[in-house]
């Protein structure tokens, strides 16, 4: 029991480091286009977040 309970709780959160912006998608389509830095939560199996690198690219 308590092994299902960390598995959802692990699925539920995440974190977006200083030097990544996210964008959280529902079933494909965007909820939320830019999630700044810190801890979320999410829905599991619902939700799903793509992370992007934020830093200036230089050649």
């Amino acid at each position: 029991m308590v092994f299902f309970v960390v598995i959802i709780v692990s699925n539920t959160l995440f974190v977006i480091k200083e030097t990544e912006r996210a964008v959280m998608l529902r079933f494909g389509q965007v909820v939320n286009a830019d999630i700044e830095p810190g801890l979320h939560w999410k829905i599991p199996w619902v939700n799903t977040v793509r992370v992007f690198d934020a830093r200036i690219q230089t050649e």
